[in-house]
């Protein structure tokens, strides 16, 4: 009989631990569940924020660029229009901002070098780039073809 009673109260005690872990890892899975939907939460809010910039940034790219062929010299203009814009959209003011400048920047290299399409200009510049790099090297092998003749 006590043998009995000694494997019952095992029993017991295996189907409390048994109990316990599985409380404990339903009480994991619940907040793993959490963090996952927290995560998600904040992965679809950056989206929005995503979506929202680009189409800022293409409602601001569109206006900026028509107010600046128009009249270049009336930047407050656009950035009252950029700041209606903003207001809209939710945008962070100093991304907003950052934004508006690297525009203008563009706008100018753009109005300089009479190339609208991003790419060309990416084009161009890399094969210009690579062109100098070239120069470069020749100066340097000349400069010292010359200072071993020199010597």
């Amino acid at each position: 009989m006590a043998g009995i009673i000694e494997t019952a109260n095992n029993a017991y005690e295996a189907r409390d631990r048994a109990n316990n872990e599985i409380e404990s890892l339903k009480d994991q899975a619940k907040r793993e569940a959490e963090d996952f939907q927290n995560q998600l939460k904040d992965l679809a809010q950056l989206a929005e924020t995503n979506r929202k910039a680009r189409e800022f940034a293409n409602m601001a790219s569109d206006n900026k660029h028509d107010d600046y062929n128009r009249d270049m010299d009336n930047d407050k203009t656009i950035k009252v229009k950029n700041q209606r814009l903003l207001k809209e959209t939710a945008i962070d003011p100093h991304l907003a901002e950052e934004f508006n400048e690297l525009k203008l920047h563009y706008c100018k290299i753009e109005a300089a070098t009479n190339i609208s399409d991003i790419d060309v200009l990416i084009k161009d510049f890399e094969d210009m780039e690579d062109k100098n790099f070239n120069l470069f090297k020749y100066v340097v092998d000349l400069s010292n073809e010359v200072e071993t003749l020199e010597n």
